[in-house]
């Protein structure tokens, strides 16, 4: 709303990190390419994500370095911002006005900005959330499922954690 943008888009690195695939999309078109992958030295998007800087487009493009996937006659303007959290690029996210005004305002370029910032540390801390769930899902079912007896003890000598094994070798049924 913002932005009076018709259509936004996001789109993130792959696993491989190789492609951007469409995450989310808001507008018409929405169906046609959620979830669709672009080269990452390719197209306006891979060219962001190259250069790591925003790149405001107006009007028809005829630059070869920004070769759409989808050519759009349609577009007035369009921009597209890195998605940056620690110097590492997170995503970027696309907009474009199909009709009205032929540019985004410096307002709307700010606002873009701040919003960008904000959404890829928040997406950055997802990640490493499930990183560190999935690490401690591993370590707890090694733990559980582990033949060996694992325990620890407070410095005083109690026993507070234990593993299923250490309890049975321990003659306990819990």
């Amino acid at each position: 709303q913002q932005l009076e943008a018709d259509e936004v888009s996001l789109m993130l690195p792959t696993p491989e990190g190789n492609e951007l695939y469409v995450a989310a999309v808001c507008g018409e078109l929405r169906e046609k390419i959620l979830g669709e992958q672009a080269p990452l030295e390719q197209g306006i998007s891979g060219w962001v994500a190259g250069h790591r800087e925003p790149l405001i487009l107006d009007g028809e493009v005829t630059d070869p370095r920004f070769a759409s996937f989808h050519p759009r006659a349609d577009i007035v303007s369009a921009i597209s911002m890195p998605m940056l959290a620690g110097g590492k690029l997170i995503g970027v996210l696309n907009a474009n006005v199909s009709r009205g005004r032929p540019s985004f305002t410096l307002g709307q370029v700010k606002a873009l900005s701040i919003l960008v910032g904000t959404a890829a540390a928040a997406l950055e801390s997802a990640k490493l959330y499930t990183q560190v769930r999935q690490a401690e899902e591993k370590y707890r079912s090694i733990f559980e499922n582990a033949v060996e007896g694992i325990f620890q003890t407070t410095p005083d000598g109690r026993c507070f954690t234990a593993n299923p094994a250490a309890v049975r070798m321990l003659g306990y049924e819990s």
